[in-house]
C-alpha cells in the first residue's frame, strides 16, 4: 500500500515542486476514496474506541506514510528562496505621506 501511495514521488526529475505535490494530492485522493478503502476507514472509525491499536495501525499504514513521503520529498528537493522573501518581494511600495 505504501508504494502505491508514494508512487508520484518516484518520477519527479525536472518537475516543479508544485506539480509534484499536486500530482501526489490527486493520486492520494484517488487512492483513499476507493470504495474498498472508504469501507475500511468507516470500519476503523467505528471500532477505534474499542480497539485503539487498529486506529494506530491504520494511521501508520496510510496517512502517516503520505506525510512521511511529502517530508522526504521536501528534504531532497533543491533549496529555493524562502516563502518569506517571496512574499516580501510582492508587497506593494508604500507612499511617503
Amino acid at each position: 500500500m505504501t508504494e502505491q501511495i508514494l508512487q508520484p514521488f518516484t518520477k519527479t526529475a525536472g518537475k516543479p515542486m508544485v506539480t509534484v505535490l499536486l500530482d501526489f494530492g490527486f493520486h492520494y485522493a484517488d487512492f483513499v476514496l476507493r470504495p474498498d478503502l472508504l469501507s475500511l476507514t468507516r470500519l476503523v472509525i467505528g471500532e477505534a474506541e474499542r480497539f485503539p491499536e487498529i486506529r494506530q495501525n491504520y494511521h501508520r499504514s496510510s496517512p502517516q506514510q503520505a506525510l512521511s513521503g511529502i517530508i522526504a520529498y521536501r528534504k531532497l528537493s533543491p533549496p529555493r528562496a524562502s516563502w518569506r522573501s517571496r512574499i516580501l518581494s510582492l508587497r506593494p511600495m508604500t507612499c511617503g505621506h
